[in-house]
C-alpha cells in the first residue's frame, strides 16, 4: 500500500447482507459519491469530493462473512491523484466517517437493544454438534441440531436452548 492509500477492517455483530443494505444507505448520506455496488460480492465502489487538502479519494468497500452473525467490513481509501502527506490524514478520515456512520445506523435499526430474558434455558453446546437446518427470524439466525437443541445468533453472541419451546417462548417475547 503506497503513501497516498490506507485501509482497514472491522468486525460488525450482524450479517454481512444486513451490512451491506445498511453501506447503501451510509455511504451518500454521509456525501460519497456511489461509483458501483455489486450485491452478490458484497463490494461498493464511491468517491469522496476533493477538499482543501486533497484532489479527492477513491473508496471501496466489501463486506464478508465472519461466523453465522456476524462479518467483516474491509475499507480501502487512495487518493485520486498523486501523494501527500496531508491527504493521509484524508483517507483516515474517511474510514472513521464510514465505520462511525455504519455502527450508528446499525444500532439504530433496533437490534442493539435484545432484552435479557430471566426464563431462558440455556444449555452447554457440545464441542461439534451435527448441524441439521439454519433459520432466520427477523435477521437473527438459528441452528437446528440433531440432539434437538438450537442456537440463536445475536448481537451478545450465541444462545443455546435445550429445546424448540424454550427457543420460541424467547422469540415471541423479544
Amino acid at each position: 500500500m503506497g503513501l497516498g492509500n490506507q485501509s482497514t477492517e472491522q468486525r460488525f455483530p450482524f450479517s454481512a447482507d444486513v451490512v451491506f443494505e445498511h453501506l447503501l444507505m451510509v455511504l451518500p448520506a454521509q456525501n460519497f459519491t456511489m461509483k458501483e455496488s455489486d450485491r452478490l460480492i458484497r463490494r461498493i465502489t464511491a468517491a469522496a469530493s476533493l477538499s482543501l487538502f486533497s484532489w479527492g479519494e477513491n473508496i471501496s468497500v466489501s463486506v464478508a462473512e465472519d461466523g453465522p452473525a456476524a462479518c467483516r467490513v474491509t475499507i480501502d481509501s487512495g487518493l485520486k491523484l498523486g501523494t501527500s502527506w496531508t491527504g493521509t490524514h484524508r483517507n483516515q478520515k474517511n474510514i472513521d466517517t464510514i465505520i462511525m456512520a455504519l455502527s450508528k445506523s446499525l444500532q439504530a435499526s433496533g437490534r442493539e437493544s435484545i432484552p435479557e430474558w430471566e426464563a431462558l434455558r440455556e444449555v452447554e453446546r457440545p464441542a461439534s454438534p451435527r448441524r441439521l437446518k439454519g433459520y432466520n427470524f427477523n435477521g437473527l439466525p438459528i441452528d437446528e441440531f440433531e440432539d434437538g437443541t438450537y442456537t440463536l445468533h445475536d448481537r451478545d453472541g450465541p444462545r443455546h436452548f435445550a429445546d424448540k419451546r424454550s427457543l420460541n417462548e424467547h422469540l415471541t417475547k423479544r
